[in-house]
């Protein structure tokens, strides 16, 4: 349990960084953080009742990233269980996103599952979500935000469960197609 803050920070140049068989809970901010150009790969990770954030990865630079998530559980978290901000790449298998908070997020009220906004969403590969279920957000189960006038957007979802009682929205594409 982690009062006021994070419970994993990975920041820097760049790296490549393999979290297994790991349980995050009870942080007042973010379970995991991703500042910058990493190549993390989280494996059969629990993080439940964070306080924001169950994952947040960052990244401005022009490298990319990458942020693979395979058999986890995000469960109980406040305002998104994972989000994505800027040159990163997605990928979720075998995870299960339980219960996603209500919160004031800069006058807007948000609960999501996946939000994913980067320039190059319009790829093939940029999103992939394959064998897993999202449920219990209470705005939406994923958000995939392309950079304006994207043709196209390159997510991949197989096998997937989007339900929620209170949800306003499955899957919500902006600023592409």
């Amino acid at each position: 349990s982690v009062v006021g803050g994070r419970g994993i920070v990975i920041s820097g140049e760049e790296s490549e960084v393999v979290i297994k068989n790991s349980k995050i809970e009870k942080t007042d901010g973010t379970g995991i953080l991703v500042d910058g150009v990493h190549k993390v790969a989280l494996e059969n990770v629990s993080v439940s009742k964070c306080g924001f954030a169950a994952l947040w990865a960052q990244n401005q630079s022009e490298k990319r990233g990458i942020l693979s998530v395979s058999g986890g559980t995000f469960s109980d978290n406040g305002a998104v269980a994972v989000e994505i901000i800027g040159n990163t790449a997605l990928k979720v298998s075998g995870t299960s996103v339980e219960g996603v908070r209500k919160r004031d997020v800069a006058l807007e009220t948000v609960g999501d599952g996946i939000v994913v906004k980067n320039q190059f969403i319009s790829e093939s590969g940029s999103v992939t979500v394959e064998n897993s279920s999202i449920s219990g957000f209470a705005r939406a189960g994923i958000i995939l935000d392309g950079a304006e006038n994207s043709a196209s957007v390159g997510a991949k979802f197989k096998n997937l469960s989007v339900v929620s009682d209170s949800g306003s929205f499955g899957l919500v594409v902006q600023n592409a197609v």
